[in-house]
């Protein structure tokens, strides 16, 4: 599971004296940690938050091709720091087909779009795989959230 260091919120005081918690940075941060892992996302809502450690909550983001996901927040001090973490994993596609021509050696060309995507745990994508025979399909299943991925080549 993708994890996002500690980032420093800015704090902003309210008409009733409490601080809250900047969730317009808190947006931006997720927005460009996940950019960087090649995922572009067209929004983040955070809700408004009281500064209270322990408190959690979850941010809501759309990426460019709608997929709906869900960041899980965690403050850990009451000075405004949080964590966060993606409800999912970015794959790197081309990546791991890359890794597939490796261990099947030059008897498959494996050609996976040049996308990141984001996967939870059952579920697949699919990339052509071009063998001596012909042009085959083989299906990519993201296993567990350590980020281990199923395939099968074609005989």
């Amino acid at each position: 599971m993708m994890k996002k260091g500690l980032v420093i919120a800015a704090v902003v005081a309210s008409g009733c004296g409490l601080f809250k918690l900047d969730h317009g940075k808190i947006e931006k941060s997720i927005q460009a940690e996940v950019k960087a892992k090649g995922v572009d996302l067209t929004s983040v809502t955070c809700p408004s938050r009281p500064i209270k450690k322990g408190d959690t909550f979850d941010c809501d983001g759309v990426d460019t091709d709608g997929q709906k996901l869900v960041f899980h927040v965690d403050q850990t001090d009451d000075k405004g720091s949080i964590s966060w973490k993606l409800d999912g994993m970015i794959i790197n596609q081309r990546k791991v087909g890359d890794d597939i021509e490796k261990k099947v050696g030059a008897t498959a060309d494996v050609q996976c779009p040049e996308k990141a995507v984001i996967l939870k745990v059952g579920e697949s994508f699919t990339c052509d795989v071009v063998m001596a025979d012909g042009k085959h399909k083989v299906t990519l299943t993201l296993s567990d959230s350590t980020g281990t991925v199923a395939w099968r080549v074609p005989n």
